[in-house]
């Protein structure tokens, strides 16, 4: 017996060995590489209940270009920070996967912030000790100079639910927030929500010399919950902590991208300056206009936007028709009857953008079926099967985008769908605000290669009816939502798309006529692509972009003064891009390429049809 229990003690300790000896190697490999990236740091003990917020990390960091990488966050305790930061110059502690801590990783952090690193802590990161009991100071907030409630004592008091107000519009745009997600007073908005309400920790920013305070961008809001700060940034020694008070990948996970992906974007490009791929073709901000075609008032309004110019061969538009003779039931004749009378229209439109199904055929009843739940998958693939059928008779190409009538799109269902129909894309009611993704539904991504397009809202509001009816905007406050967005487009190189209905230019609740707003936008979009700032595209053209964008190798390995940056892709890498922030980054213009410039970035436009390419940067 007592043999037995010397060989158990025996195999213990051959065991920690052994798994010192793996650490030590992972320790070694990961100060030894040469290949820079973010790393988004996990606890092991929590991925059971929260892996799928890793996940909408990764997911999220991919879409945008950014070299990154998980870890254990443990493994770099064994790791020199100064060795490290070289390769890895920003660590993301996510909501959900840092909640329980061990001491000992606040001192390594201390070494890493001192040497140059950039940390991003996320919601709850901190909070509680490895056995999961809530601590009366967060590990971190002697990092983020923001100090949770006492959550030992609070309890569930800690927590609460608040709205997000940026503190002025400069901050919104450090944050990368599109104007037309806030409201006039700054707040976060949804689409057919208002004021956005979220799940917040209450705290309060330590005392500090000026030097060493937070610099708060937002703060959350509530008659229940007052004011804590939101998001802040705060310069540590030759590093920077970025501190967001959201869940943002449990958000992300669950249908709201943009927080996610627009502070992801601010702390790895603004704040730490990686280079990434840009999301959009040619280096340049792209606007999808997408016109939604209901019933047979669409086509008398077409012939107005005809007569008025603007049906533009030079703006493509995604043109997404229900094709049915019928609106409300079968036989009332008030469909835009794509195989017949409309077939004109549709005929015209394809010549000058893209035509796509809205949804199934007869647009009241089918939203009205679906979202009851009246209709299974098989009754909803009969209606949008007919729908493309007659759509192909008329335009002899496959069906490719998609949008659903009344923003009726249950998930998964739907996605699922569509996948098996053919589709590439569609128009989409949630993750509103935000680019072109492979969107999240509780908690999983819903497909590898489907994209959903979301709204562009203004304040709670997308479509030009909408505004007109429950806000009475004015047309210069329509043409002032429309200039911010492609403004923002142009600004951030990235993807949105807006759209209405034709008939919403000809019908109004009041006293009001947006057709010169929208003939000014268009001038100016026109303008802009002339010049080469910007671009019109359809849904299709730019998921065909994104999916080569998300196919393509991207590395940085870093060389004596800077790095090589190397881009693979066996589908072509023509209008692929590199931006490289300005403020860590100098890189002449490479052969086969051209060089975009403005105040931040420098971008680097692959021009030539090459599937690979290497070029070198220098890191200042």
């Amino acid at each position: 017996m007592r043999w037995f229990f010397l060989t158990l003690a025996l195999l213990a300790c051959l065991a920690v060995l052994l798994s010192g000896v793996v650490s030590e190697r992972k320790a070694a490999r990961m100060s030894a590489a040469s290949t820079l990236r973010v790393l988004v740091a996990y606890n092991p003990a929590l991925i059971d209940e929260h892996g799928y917020v890793l996940e909408a990390y990764l997911s999220v960091l991919e879409e945008e270009g950014v070299p990154h990488a998980a870890v254990d966050l443990y493994n770099l305790r064994d790791v020199s920070p100064d060795e490290l930061v070289a390769s890895v110059p920003a660590l993301i502690l996510p909501d959900g996967l840092c909640r329980r801590l061990h001491s000992s990783f606040t001192t390594w952090l201390d070494e890493y912030l001192a040497a140059g690193g950039a940390l991003a802590v996320i919601h709850d990161a901190g909070i509680m000790n490895q056995t999961g009991a809530l601590l009366p100071r967060s590990f971190l907030s002697r990092h983020t100079g923001v100090q949770h409630v006492a959550a030992a004592h609070a309890g569930d008091r800690s927590h609460a639910e608040g709205g997000i107000r940026f503190v002025d519009p400069a901050s919104a745009s450090f944050c990368q927030i599109p104007p037309g997600k806030l409201d006039d007073d700054l707040h976060l908005t949804g689409y057919g929500y208002g004021r956005l309400v979220y799940p917040i920790a209450r705290g309060r920013l330590e005392p500090a010399a000026p030097d060493a305070a937070p610099r708060v961008l937002a703060w959350t809001t509530g008659p229940s919950t007052g004011e804590h700060p939101a998001v802040t940034v705060r310069g540590e020694g030759p590093g920077a902590v970025m501190y967001v008070n959201l869940p943002l990948g449990h958000l992300k996970a669950y249908g709201d991208d943009l927080p996610l992906r627009a502070l992801l974007r601010t702390f790895t490009g603004t704040i730490v300056g990686m280079p990434h791929l840009v999301p959009s073709p040619d280096g340049l901000g792209t606007v999808v206009i997408n016109w939604h075609l209901d019933f047979m008032d669409d086509r008398a309004a077409l012939d107005d936007m005809s007569a008025r110019g603007l049906l533009r061969d030079d703006l493509p538009c995604s043109y997404h028709v229900c094709a049915g003779p019928s609106v409300n039931s079968p036989g009332d004749g008030h469909g835009f009857e794509v195989c017949g009378k409309g077939r004109p229209y549709i005929e015209r439109l394809q010549q000058i953008g893209e035509i796509g199904s809205h949804g199934g055929w007869i647009h009241n009843l089918f939203a009205a079926e679906v979202q009851s739940g009246a209709w299974d998958a098989d009754s909803i693939a009969v209606y949008v099967s007919r729908n493309n059928a007659c759509l192909q008779e008329v335009t002899g190409r496959p069906v490719r985008e998609y949008s659903a009538p009344a923003g009726v799109h249950p998930q998964p269902l739907m996605t699922s769908l569509l996948e098996e129909l053919g589709f590439d894309c569609y128009y989409y009611t949630g993750d509103s605000g935000s680019a072109p993704n492979r969107s999240f539904y509780e908690g999983t991504r819903l497909s590898d290669s489907l994209v959903a397009f979301p709204v562009m809202p203004r304040a709670g509001l997308a479509s030009l009816a909408e505004m007109d009816e429950h806000l009475a905007l004015s047309a210069d406050g329509v043409l002032d939502w429309l200039t911010a967005t492609s403004d923002y487009c142009r600004r951030e190189r990235t993807i949105r798309m807006v759209y209405s209905h034709p008939y919403n230019l000809v019908k109004y609740t009041h006293d009001l006529d947006y057709r010169p707003a929208l003939a000014s936008w268009y001038d100016e979009l026109s303008a802009l692509q002339d010049a080469g700032e910007l671009r019109v595209r359809t849904m299709a053209e730019c998921t065909a972009f994104l999916r080569r964008a998300w196919d393509t190798e991207f590395s940085v390995s870093l060389a004596d003064a800077g790095a090589m940056l190397s881009l693979r892709n066996a589908q072509g890498l023509a209008g692929v891009a590199v931006a490289l922030p300005r403020a860590r980054w100098t890189v002449e213009t490479p052969p086969g390429c051209r060089r975009l410039v403005d105040e931040r970035e420098t971008v680097i436009v692959v021009t030539e049809d090459l599937d690979e390419i290497e070029f070198a940067a220098n890191w200042h």
